[in-house]
């Protein structure tokens, strides 16, 4: 029986955040040298557990989730978020634009055609030097 990533998280009621969300945020700001300022794209934000870390280090957040509910408590973390229920629908941002892709708990969600899609949309999206996590 196969679930999608929206019917998982939806009515997500969780705690805003968890060991495994900060860890990862932090490897995240480390390993892609995430300084104030830095451009990032939060796919798959849900309620904004990583855009809440990110935040605090003075990035621009920009939140991206299939679950219109999470995206509503993810709002106060990122600069502008986008429900986003079609692969197929680009994201309106500009090619090279972004600094960081940061993408945790969700291309396994992904059928095989819309991973593929969000990948090469994350690379198009990204700048020279840019990192993916």
């Amino acid at each position: 029986m196969s679930i999608s990533y929206k019917e998982l998280n939806q009515g997500h009621t969780g705690v805003l955040t968890d060991p495994c969300t900060v860890y990862t945020a932090n490897q995240a700001i480390r390993l892609c040298r995430i300084e104030k300022g830095t451009n990032l794209l939060d796919y798959g934000c849900s309620v904004g557990r990583a855009a809440n870390i990110f935040k605090k280090h003075e990035c621009k957040v920009f939140g991206v989730d299939v679950v219109r509910e999470n995206l509503q408590k993810a709002i106060p973390f990122c600069e502008k978020t986008f429900l986003r229920e079609d692969q197929s629908e680009p994201l309106p941002f500009k090619k090279e634009s972004i600094d960081v892709v940061f993408s945790s708990q969700v291309i396994e969600h992904l059928h095989r055609r819309d991973g593929e899609l969000f990948m090469k949309e994350a690379y198009d999206l990204l700048r020279g030097g840019g990192g993916y996590f």
